[in-house]
C-alpha cells in the first residue's frame, strides 16, 4: 500500500509541476506499458499460464536537473513476482548553473562539495575488493570539499548474495554499513581508506539458511601524471567471514577471548581470513591507449559487498587500442592469464591463458571490413590426469552502404569459425563450426523498407555432422509517427531434423501523443521433426498499451 501510495504521490505531484509552457526547473517525464499475453498452449518447462496481464513503469522526475526515478512492475502469472524500486541519484556539484546567481555562497559550496548523492534503489561503487556490483536499498552519499574525502554507505542488499543456496524469495536481508575517508579524488590523484560491515539479519522462512558476517578494511590509492592522461591505481583490503554465526565459537582453543566490538563479528569454526590487492595502469593518448592490472584475491578472501569477485585467483590482463591513418584503421589486442589454488589446498592447479586481436578498415564511401581471432587456453595439472581444453574464435565482417536511384540499402557478409577441443586423459572431445551468412537492406522510400538474409550453419560434434540453413525475409511499412506493420517470414532446414517456418506481425498505432497501441501475433510451425511430440505447433498474441509523457 505504501509504495501505491508514493507512486500516485509522485505521479499527480511531478504531473502537476510540470504543466505549463516549456520546460521549468521541474519536469516529470516516463512512460507506463500494460501488456497481455496469450499463448495457444503452455510452454515446454514454463511455469507461465497461457494468458497473464503485466504492467510496468518508469518515471522521472528531474528537480533543477536531478533525476528522482521510479520503477514498478505487476504481473498477474504465479511466482512472477512484483517489484518497486524508488532511487534520487545526483551529483549535486554538476547542477549549480540551474540555480540563480543570488543563491548564498555557502549553499553554492555545500551542493559543490557533492561527489554522489543516491537514496532508493543505489548501486555504490568503492573499488572491486570492496563494494561493487551491488545494488543497496538505502542511501549512498560521498563528499569531496577541497582535499577531503567521505562516503558512506548503509542499507540492505536487494538480491541473492550466496551463489548456489540462496535462490527462493523471504530469505535473510543483508545489511551493509560503508564508511570512507582520505584525501583527494577518484578521478584524479588519492589516497582512501574504506570500512565495511555487513551482515545477515533474521532468518526468514527458511531456517537452514546461514547467517554470515563479514568486516573488510581496505586501502586505495592513485596517481595521476600529465592532465589524467596516465594514472596508476593501488587497491588492497583484508577481510574476515564467517560462513555461519551459529556454529560453535572457539573460545575455549583460544589463549585468550577474541571478539569484536558490540557484536560486529562473531568468530567461530567457520570464520576465514584473507587479503586481495589490484595494481592498475592506464595510458590515454589521442590515438593510443593502454591498459594493464595485476589483481589477487586469496582463498579466504570474502566480501559480501561484491557478490561476484572470485576469489582464490591471480589474474593479469594487458589490453592496448591504436587508431591509425586519421582513425581509418584501429588495431585491439588483449591478453589475460589467471590460476587458482594460491594456497595450495586443492587437488590440482587449473591455468587460462586468453589471448585476442582485432583490426578494422572503416572509411567513409568504402566498404568496412572487421577481422577478429581470439584463441583460449586451460590446462590443469592434475597428478593422475591430463585435463587441456583449447578454443579458437575467427570472424570475418565486411559491408557497404550505397544507394541506387534513391533507394538507400546496404549488405553485410559475415564468416564465422569456431573451433574447440578439450582432452582427459586419452579421451578427446572436438567440435567445429562454420557459419556463412549474408544480409541485405533497402529502404524504398520513406514508409516502406525491406531486409533479407541467409545464414548457412555447419557443425561437426563427435564426428557427427550437422548443418542448419536460415532464411529470412522481413517487411515494414508505416509512418513513424503514426500507424507501423511489420511482416517477418523464417524459415529454417535442420539436417536430418525437420524443418521450421516462423511468421511474425507486429503492429503498432500512435493514437495521440502520449497513447500509442501495439499487437504482435507470433506462430511456429514444425515439419517433419523426430521429436514431434515436444515440438508442437503454437503461436502467441501480444498487445500493449504504452502511456508516455
Amino acid at each position: 500500500m505504501f509504495y501505491r501510495r508514493t507512486i500516485f504521490l509522485v505521479l499527480f505531484i511531478g504531473f502537476f509541476l510540470s504543466q505549463g509552457k516549456g520546460q521549468g526547473p521541474v519536469v516529470f517525464h516516463g512512460k507506463n506499458t500494460l501488456q497481455y499475453h496469450y499463448a495457444g498452449r503452455k510452454g515446454l518447462y514454463s511455469s507461465l499460464p497461457v494468458s497473464y496481464l503485466t504492467n510496468e513503469f518508469s518515471g522521472t522526475l528531474n528537480v533543477f536537473g536531478m533525476p528522482v526515478n521510479g520503477i514498478s512492475y505487476f504481473s498477474t502469472a504465479p511466482e512472477n513476482g512484483n517489484l518497486f524500486r524508488f532511487s534520487l541519484r545526483a551529483t549535486p556539484s554538476r547542477y549549480l548553473d540551474a540555480f540563480s546567481q543570488n543563491t548564498p555562497t555557502f549553499v553554492r559550496k555545500f551542493l559543490g562539495a557533492f561527489e554522489t548523492l543516491e537514496i532508493g534503489n543505489t548501486h555504490p561503487d568503492y573499488g572491486i575488493l570492496v563494494l561493487q556490483h551491488t545494488s543497496v536499498r538505502g542511501v549512498n552519499i560521498a563528499i569531496n570539499p577541497g582535499i577531503f574525502y567521505a562516503a558512506f554507505v548503509t542499507g540492505t542488499v536487494t538480491h541473492d548474495l550466496h551463489k548456489f543456496y540462496r535462490t527462493r524469495i523471504n530469505q535473510p536481508e543483508t545489511r551493509i554499513y560503508y564508511g570512507g575517508l582520505g584525501i583527494g579524488d577518484r578521478r584524479k590523484s588519492y589516497l582512501h581508506f574504506s570500512f565495511l560491515s555487513a551482515r545477515d539479519e533474521g532468518r526468514g522462512e527458511v531456517e537452514e539458511y546461514r547467517l554470515r558476517d563479514n568486516v573488510v578494511i581496505g586501502a586505495s590509492g592513485g596517481l595521476s601524471f600529465f592532465q589524467n592522461r596516465w594514472k596508476t591505481e593501488v587497491e588492497g583490503a583484508f577481510s574476515v567471514y564467517t560462513r555461519d554465526r551459529t556454529v560453535p565459537g572457539l573460545d575455549e582453543y583460544l589463549p585468550i577471548p577474541f571478539t569484536f566490538p558490540d557484536g560486529l563479528l562473531k568468530i567461530n569454526a567457520s570464520t576465514m581470513g584473507d587479503v586481495a590487492f589490484k595494481v592498475s595502469s592506464r595510458l590515454r593518448l589521442k590515438n593510443l591507449s593502454m591498459d594493464a592490472q595485476i589483481r589477487r584475491t586469496g582463498a579466504g578472501y570474502h566480501t559480501l559487498g561484491n557478490p561476484y569477485l572470485r576469489n582464490d585467483l591471480l589474474l593479469a590482463d594487458g589490453r592496448v587500442a591504436w587508431k591509425i591513418l586519421k582513425k581509418r584503421l584501429s588495431v585491439s589486442a588483449f591478453f589475460k592469464h589467471q590460476y587458482d589454488d594460491l594456497a595450495g589446498w586443492k587437488d590440482y592447479r587449473t591455468s587460462v591463458s586468453a589471448a585476442g586481436i582485432s583490426v578494422a578498415w572503416r572509411n567513409a564511401k568504402q566498404p568496412w571490413i572487421v577481422v577478429n581471432w581470439s584463441p583460449w587456453f586451460q590446462y590443469a595439472d592434475h597428478p593422475t590426469k591430463k585435463i587441456k581444453a583449447e578454443t579458437s574464435h575467427l570472424s570475418l565482417l565486411s559491408g557497404y552502404a550505397y544507394t541506387i536511384n534513391n533507394i538507400r540499402a546496404s549488405t553485410t557478409v559475415s564468416y564465422t569459425r569456431l573451433m574447440n577441443s578439450r582432452i582427459i586423459d586419452t579421451t578427446f572431445f572436438g567440435l567445429r563450426s562454420n557459419s556463412f551468412s549474408v544480409a541485405q537492406s533497402m529502404r524504398l522510400n520513406r514508409r516502406l523498407s525491406m531486409n533479407g538474409s541467409v545464414n548457412l550453419s555447419f557443425r561437426d560434434i563427435a564426428d557427427k555432422n550437422r548443418s542448419v540453413y536460415t532464411y529470412n525475409i522481413q517487411c515494414q511499412y508505416g509512418e513513424r509517427d503514426g500507424w507501423q506493420n511489420r511482416l517477418r517470414l523464417s524459415y529454417s532446414t535442420f539436417e536430418s531434423s525437420g524443418e521450421k517456418l516462423r511468421i511474425h506481425y507486429t503492429t503498432s498505432l500512435k493514437v495521440l501523443k502520449w497513447l500509442k497501441l501495439e499487437g504482435s501475433v507470433l506462430r511456429n510451425d514444425y515439419f517433419r521433426f523426430i521429436s514431434s511430440s515436444r515440438l508442437e505447433n503454437d503461436w502467441i498474441i501480444l498487445t500493449s498499451v504504452l502511456f508516455t509523457w
